[in-house]
């Protein structure tokens, strides 16, 4: 398209190589046509990028989209079915890194204000040290897994990342989602944590086919998980597959 081919036209202008990509986009896609194709499209910018660049190992930085206060519910499944793609880049790609923005305020319905960016500045600045320059430097806490507990109203949700403790705030703001395979919500009772493990409760059993969610929604908490320790929200997932669900 003509914003890639200007993205070409520039780096040229400059000389020819940059040394990383801080990808920002994504809002746009987060509608029924475009949502479920976005990982496989995106993909293929990243790749060609490398090929046009002559950078095999050119680094990609992405930024999970924010909030949208201009949205119906049923646009949280599109919004949260794109930050899952922009999390999962990071596991089939190399050298691909994940930024969230989970925590951000706008300025409007749907661009962060001067503050955020600000913050989310910082927080890419920190995750290119980490990565590049092999700094030390917290990252967001990731999900690793969800897994059925001791019965079948328990899931353990696993992360990696943290230096203290997964916290939130209260389950009165439940910032996180069992979704059944029809779509709904299976209401979360409580919400413990310790370490790097979450433990959710539900009102009705787990069913086979029903997956995890965490800060998801166009227009998630305002207090969304973060560890205790780095003070840094988890990235945003969806549609993460529940295991143990048929050994129950």
């Amino acid at each position: 398209g003509d914003l890639y081919r200007n993205m070409l036209d520039m780096v040229t202008y400059q000389g020819g190589k940059i040394r990383a990509v801080i990808w920002c986009q994504g809002a746009s896609d987060a509608d029924t046509v475009n949502c479920n194709s976005y990982g496989e499209r995106l993909a293929r910018v990243i790749t060609q990028s490398r090929k046009d660049l002559n950078a095999p190992a050119l680094p990609w930085f992405i930024v999970q989209v924010s909030r949208f206060g201009d949205a119906g519910a049923e646009a949280d499944l599109y919004w949260g079915t794109v930050r899952n793609h922009q999390r999962l880049l990071a596991h089939t790609l190399p050298h691909v890194y994940t930024i969230s923005t989970i925590d951000s305020v706008t300025s409007d319905a749907v661009h962060n204000n001067a503050f955020s960016n600000v913050m989310i500045g910082e927080r890419i600045a920190g995750t290119v040290l980490y990565h590049l320059y092999g700094q030390k430097y917290f990252l967001c806490p990731e999900i690793r897994s969800a897994k059925m507990g001791k019965d079948d109203k328990t899931v353990i949700l696993t992360f990696d990342h943290v230096v203290e403790t997964v916290f939130h705030c209260h389950d009165q703001d439940m910032p996180f989602g069992i979704i059944t395979p029809d779509g709904k919500e299976n209401y979360i009772t409580s919400c413990t944590s310790a370490g790097n493990e979450v433990t959710l409760l539900t009102k009705d059993p787990v069913v086979k086919g029903s997956t995890a969610a965490g800060a998801w929604q166009t227009v998630p908490s305002f207090k969304p998980p973060f560890d205790a320790g780095s003070r840094l929200p988890i990235l945003s997932f969806y549609n993460v597959e529940i295991e143990g669900v048929e050994k129950l």
